[in-house]
């Protein structure tokens, strides 16, 4: 795959750009790195106030958040359910554009006895200014996310949602293989 510029990165748009190690990427990884180390704050400085992140089925019930300290929040209750093992997230790869940055993020964690364990794919936006304007995901285990949040009981405070512990969880139709 070419990873070089395709024309998307603007006036220098004609200079060959390695996508992994573009500024976006490397600022990525340093911000994850933080994160795993337990300091979220770059990730914090990193996210504009009016972020916006749509979650697939990965977050059960925390779909969908408006607002830096809304998603922090979220990501706070959604990391307490984690009670055996902690979440955590791992860069598998990743390839950025001024405006864009996509990362393959493996996910996991356990809690409640059931096991949490995801390959994830992350679209952030990026400003002009180098913060995150939005986060969308999209799960690839969709069948063993839907076998731990079946297995979860969320706590009280957490969104309604017929995911839980008990009831059956969305499904997503699947494209055949061929």
């Amino acid at each position: 795959m070419d990873t070089s510029t395709d024309g998307h990165d603007g006036p220098d748009a004609g200079d060959a750009v390695d996508r992994r190690t573009h500024p976006n990427v490397l600022r990525l990884r340093e911000i994850f790195a933080a994160l795993a180390a337990g300091d979220p704050g770059p990730a914090y400085a990193a996210t504009h106030e009016d972020f916006l992140n749509v979650n697939d089925i990965g977050a059960g019930p925390w779909r969908e958040q408006r607002g830096r300290d809304t998603f922090y929040a979220f990501f706070a209750d959604f990391c307490a359910l984690f009670d055996e093992r902690p979440f955590g997230q791992e860069i598998l790869d990743a390839l950025g554009w001024d405006d864009h940055v996509l990362a393959v993020v493996r996910e996991t964690g356990a809690a409640q006895g059931q096991v949490f364990d995801n390959r994830a794919i992350y679209l952030i936006a990026v400003d002009p200014d180098g913060r995150w304007t939005s986060l969308r995901t999209l799960d690839m285990d969709q069948d063993s996310l839907r076998r731990f949040w079946a297995g979860v009981t969320l706590p009280a405070g957490a969104p309604a949602w017929e995911g839980v512990a008990g009831a059956p969880v969305p499904t997503v139709p699947t494209v055949p293989t061929v």
